[in-house]
């Protein structure tokens, strides 16, 4: 009997903790549909970021995301003027499984994934961001690039289909 109460109360403890393992969304930002943020990226003129997340305690690049990207500092600055979508694994949602199969997108985390108000994507950054500072603002500012802009620097830079972010803002 006790042995069934410990491992109840267990169970209960791991239930209880298993959220705050995931990366949840960066403070500041409003979660919200792709429908809504390219509705919104109509009318304010700004693109789409959507940001897949996975788990803090092994994900050391989504733990820098959330410290150093989506804080008010300079970077988090930058990313504040996209329209934002949240997509993490858990709890599993369609949402996410609908908007990683859209884009293609491979892996969980951290990956981002910029698009214009259509919906086009213009660029995608795919993890790497461990403690790499310098890569976070060329990010941003390739996501902001227009949809031709960024297909004419992808044809000049040799960006590939995969149109790397980093790849876009060579000079």
């Amino acid at each position: 009997m006790r042995r069934i109460i410990g491992n109840m109360l267990l169970l209960a403890v791991l239930c209880l903790s298993a959220p705050s393992l995931f990366a949840g969304l960066p403070s500041g930002y409003v979660d919200q549909s792709l429908e809504s943020a390219l509705a919104a990226a109509k009318g304010n003129g700004r693109n789409v970021w959507i940001y897949f997340s996975y788990r803090k305690d092994t994900c050391s690049g989504c733990s820098y995301i959330d410290a150093n990207i989506t804080s008010g500092n300079e970077v988090g600055q930058a990313y504040k003027k996209f329209n934002f979508v949240h997509a993490e694994p858990w709890p599993p949602s369609e949402k996410s499984r609908s908007l990683k199969k859209l884009y293609g997108v491979p892996q969980w985390a951290p990956h981002f994934v910029f698009v214009d108000p259509k919906g086009r994507e213009i660029c995608r950054a795919i993890s790497g961001f461990n403690n790499t500072r310098v890569d976070a603002l060329p990010i941003a500012k390739a996501g902001a690039l227009t949809f031709e802009e960024a297909t004419a620097r992808a044809e000049r830079f040799g960006a590939g289909s995969s149109r790397n972010c980093l790849d876009l803002m060579k000079e």
